[in-house]
């Protein structure tokens, strides 16, 4: 199963990465991002592998490994036409954004879900931008979708049955 997400923004440059790591660390989440992913200029679609440990879980699968982890991101302009949220505030930010990042991931290996979504609400936070999950036809602004987010891969990944997990353990870049 696929996932989508589109992460409004009004800027981006190659100075959020280091940025979005260190929110990766701030949740307990030590995260490298494969040293062939160039973040300046953010412009290419392109598969972004993750190197990913996660210091405390409750999840046995999550203990001790360093997981091979990742998703696909595309970005297309973007030009504010008329009113998309219900929220004046959020239709009030959309109107400064000029991109659009589409992060895409997989729920299975599991660590993609979580990767792609914490990737996807740290770049509406730290641009200041608006995180839109069409499955839920929902506008998140940025703190607001780290929350979101958080909430929605703990409930998946403690609902998940056992024989449903797959990690990928990172043994090099590919």
């Amino acid at each position: 199963m696929s996932i989508k997400v589109s992460v409004y923004v009004p800027a981006l440059s190659g100075e959020l990465l280091p940025k979005i790591v260190a929110r990766f660390g701030d949740l307990g989440m030590q995260c490298e991002f494969d040293p062939k992913f160039v973040a300046d200029p953010f412009s290419d679609a392109s598969t972004v592998q993750v190197r990913l440990r996660i210091n405390s879980s409750a999840i046995p699968q999550y203990e001790n490994v360093d997981m091979l982890s990742g998703f696909e991101i595309s970005f297309k302009d973007y030009r504010y036409a008329s009113p998309l949220a219900f929220s004046p505030t959020t239709n009030e930010k959309l109107k400064h954004c000029t991109k659009v990042a589409i992060v895409r991931m997989q729920a299975i290996p599991t660590s993609a879900l979580r990767v792609g979504s914490y990737f996807a609400a740290f770049l509406a936070e730290q641009t200041d931008g608006v995180l839109y999950t069409p499955r839920s036809d929902r506008y998140i602004e940025g703190q607001q979708a780290v929350e979101q987010i958080k909430q929605e891969i703990t409930t998946y990944e403690t609902e998940l049955p056992r024989h449903d997990w797959k990690v990928v353990p990172f043994t090099a870049w590919s």
